[in-house]
């Protein structure tokens, strides 16, 4: 994942499907750890970093970073990310470039959200009385995102719920969308959960091994996409 040092200094705009809630952020896989999500949040608001908390809690940002609140109707996530992915298509801001390159498929996800495959076109009307955000809110939302340089972060709470996997398909799908920036540091539009781990900066292991089909010496890097950028950066 993105690290918070890196988010601090290259994000503008963090939209958090299902919050970030600081008590998920002290726990992890595999033992105890480092709690730095509050001081990664802070040092992030502290740069300039806007959050949006999408979730029906108010809280599940911390109020100190001052989120800007979207209280969307519990289990409609996926009918807001859809909405936002139309919106995108069809004002002409998707990334089609990063689509053509790292994807498969988007034909038929496009078929989708247009109506062609179930008749129902996924448009900002239709998931505004689904979600509770209004149509000039969404629309605004993927104008913003698609403007500024934007994570998305998506909480496992999503997945507690009937399709619960069907919100990280279509996070995954809104990120792609937006394509990537080709700037050092910044490696992903989304991180999918969080816990105590993710926004670490790993220390990168540098390994030289011999092995078939590898000429001795090949530096083989593991850590953080920070780590491993700045290495093959040299």
């Amino acid at each position: 994942h993105t690290s918070w040092p890196a988010i601090a200094e290259h994000c503008d705009l963090f939209v958090a499907f299902g919050g970030l809630v600081a008590d998920n952020g002290q726990i992890g896989n595999g033992g105890t750890g480092s709690h730095i999500q509050r001081a990664g949040l802070a040092q992030s608001a502290a740069s300039g970093v806007e959050f949006i908390n999408v979730s029906p809690r108010k809280v599940d940002i911390e109020s100190k970073v001052a989120p800007r609140w979207l209280p969307v109707r519990p289990n409609s996530d996926t009918a807001l990310l859809l909405a936002l992915c139309h919106r995108l298509r069809h004002d002409g801001l998707a990334d089609t470039a990063f689509i053509d390159r790292y994807s498969v498929g988007y034909e038929a996800f496009a078929a989708y959200l247009d109506g062609n495959s179930d008749g129902v076109e996924k448009s900002a009307a239709w998931a505004a009385p689904l979600t509770g955000i209004p149509e000039a809110g969404i629309i605004a939302l993927a104008h913003e995102m698609a403007r500024k340089r934007t994570m998305i972060g998506v909480s496992w709470s999503l997945s507690r719920q009937q399709w619960g996997e069907q919100p990280y398909w279509a996070a995954i799908a809104l990120a792609t969308m937006l394509g990537a920036d080709r700037i050092a540091r910044w490696r992903h539009r989304l991180w999918i959960c969080h816990c105590q781990s993710y926004g670490q900066q790993c220390a990168a292991r540098i390994l030289s091994v011999s092995a078939a089909g590898k000429k001795p010496g090949t530096r083989f890097h593991s850590g953080s996409a920070d780590q491993r950028y700045a290495a093959e950066s040299g």
